[in-house]
This record gives C-alpha cells, sequence and structure tokens, in this order.
C-alpha cells in the first residue's frame, strides 16, 4: 500500500511527504502494511502514545498487544534505548494486575499514580529520538510509501 503525490505539490509544499507518511503508518490497519510499513506504524503508534500519554496509555490503549514486534521495530530502526525502555515498562505492566480501565475517570486515577513515569522519563532522554529515526527511516524507503505522479 502506498500514498500517490503529485510532484507538483511537494515542489509548493515538501511537508506533504512527510504528513502523508504519518498519515499512512498512523491511519491504515497494521494488517494492510507491508512489512517495512509496519515497522514504521508499531513505533509511531509508540510514540504517539508515549506523547500523548505515557507508557500507561500505551498499555491501556493496547499496546501489549504486539509488544515483541514493536520491540523488534524499535531495534530495526536504530532505537535500541527505547526499546530497552519498552521491555523494561512491558514487565512491570504484565508482573501486577492491571483489571480493565472502563471509565475515563478510573484510567486518569491510576494514570496520575506516575507508576511509569521512570519510564516515560527514561524514553525522552533517549537519542536518537523516534522522530529523527522515522525521518531516516522514510528517506531511505521513501518508494515503499508514496508514489509520485
Amino acid at each position: 500500500m502506498r500514498r500517490v503525490l503529485s510532484t507538483e505539490w511537494v515542489e509548493k509544499d515538501p511537508h506533504l511527504i512527510w504528513n502523508t507518511f504519518i498519515d499512512l503508518v498512523g491511519t491504515e490497519d497494521y494488517k494492510d502494511l507491508s512489512i517495512i510499513q509496519r515497522t514504521a506504524h508499531l513505533v509511531f503508534i509508540y510514540e504517539s502514545e508515549v506523547q500523548n500519554g505515557g507508557h500507561f496509555q500505551y498499555f491501556a490503549n493496547g499496546g501489549a498487544n504486539l509488544l515483541k514486534e514493536t520491540i523488534d521495530a524499535l531495534t530495526v530502526l536504530g532505537l535500541p534505548c527505547q526499546a530497552t525502555v519498552l521491555q523494561r515498562a512491558a514487565s512491570r505492566w504484565e508482573s501486577r494486575e492491571r483489571g480493565s480501565v472502563q471509565s475515563s475517570e478510573a484510567f486518569h486515577a491510576r494514570a496520575l499514580e506516575g507508576e511509569f513515569e521512570e519510564f516515560d522519563h527514561a524514553y525522552y532522554a533517549c537519542v536518537p529520538s523516534v522522530i529523527e529515526s522515522l525521518e531516516q527511516h522514510l528517506q531511505s524507503h521513501l518508494s515503499d510509501y508514496i508514489e509520485f505522479r
């Protein structure tokens, strides 16, 4: 699956390439993507969840469903620090009784406990950043994501 962009549009607005990439990896179903695209998809979803609500939100929204694949994807994209942080956070998530988060109030109460803050801080300290690696990945695999006409 690829998105189509007009070369004329890209000349006027080069940011269309990045935005189109993010649209593809952020909105398409995992099962519909190629192997290369799945790598970026998993890393982008992880990044988005952590940026939006930390590791607690990532796990509460089902991040553990493709945990091994996400750790592998982080490693493939040259993000061993983030892969280690995710593995450590996952161990904590799996070691406690999670229960189900059934209301936004319950979600916020658990998130405010700060149980995963140490992992969030460690994630933010990692170099390179996920965005830098995704940008490099896109540059190396542009034709896997976008067809220019």
